[in-house]
């Protein structure tokens, strides 16, 4: 799979979840997510995507590596 096939599929699938959480679900931290909500996840989630398209337009992506 593509990075781009892969980005749709994921973000289809935060939709629907999104969708289909209530307000106490979303701010509820889950020991899956240690101690985060689901709100907090999508939210990093959002954040690296930020990121990635930022190093993409500056030609610099800094994996931590």
């Amino acid at each position: 799979m593509n990075p781009k096939a892969g980005t749709q599929i994921m973000t289809t699938q935060i939709i629907e979840l999104l969708s289909k959480v209530d307000n106490a679900s979303f701010v509820q931290p889950l020991t899956a997510f240690n101690g985060s909500s689901i709100g907090q996840h999508v939210r990093h989630i959002i954040d690296f995507y930020l990121c990635l398209v930022r190093g993409c337009d500056e030609s610099a992506i800094d994996c931590g590596l």
